[in-house]
């Protein structure tokens, strides 16, 4: 008898979970590396850096515990009834006219309007709408949201900013019934999309 194929995860849960995976590979990645300088061929510690190996140990213990402590914090967000999902918000910056004008946040949210809300009460983006403001500097035109190129999921990793450890210190990364500091709609024409800063 042949088992039937177990179905996939929905493709955006695949998303999330590998967005987890990357960094925690990388850093084990990097405690092995930093633990390998006191090991010999057969990966035990080497006697005459015994003091090391332990003080490396410790460091990286310490260090998987904090990630260990994040991922719980994301995973139970993934599994929340509504889930919450990696969003991510375009904004185009002040100078409109220019094709690569566009800034990529990543929140997490149950969808687009949602992760509009939440957005606009982290003090990071609070911050980087104040400085973008008309007035603020030498640029033309305020930012505004571009809904059409949001989307959910994440685009690829360091190309946008992930504000979703802030939003989980603040109000419990929850979103506020405030008046949300979502610059407007966009204008009829939109330029280009960009990787964003």
């Amino acid at each position: 008898m042949t088992t039937p194929p177990r179905p996939s995860p929905p493709p955006l849960l695949v998303d999330d979970v590998l967005a987890l995976l990357g960094p925690l590979r990388q850093m084990r990645d990097n405690h092995q590396a930093r633990l390998g300088h006191y090991r010999d061929s057969d990966g035990e510690p080497l006697w005459d850096k015994i003091a090391a190996w332990e003080e490396t140990r410790r460091e990286t213990a310490i260090e998987a515990s904090d990630a260990l402590d994040s991922l719980l914090e994301r995973l139970e967000q993934l599994v929340a009834d509504p889930p919450l999902r990696a969003h991510t918000l375009v904004v185009a910056g002040p100078a409109h006219a220019e094709v690569d004008d566009w800034y990529h946040f990543v929140v997490n949210a149950t969808a687009l309007d949602d992760a509009a809300r939440t957005l606009s009460q982290l003090p990071t983006y609070r911050q980087w709408l104040d400085d973008m403001r008309p007035g603020s500097n030498e640029h033309s035109g305020a930012p505004y949201l571009s809904l059409r190129r949001s989307h959910a999921g994440t685009p690829a990793p360091g190309m946008y900013w992930d504000l979703r450890d802030e939003q989980a210190r603040t109000a419990g990364g929850q979103s506020s019934p405030r008046t949300a500091a979502v610059p407007p709609s966009p204008p009829p024409a939109t330029p280009a999309a960009r990787r964003s800063r």
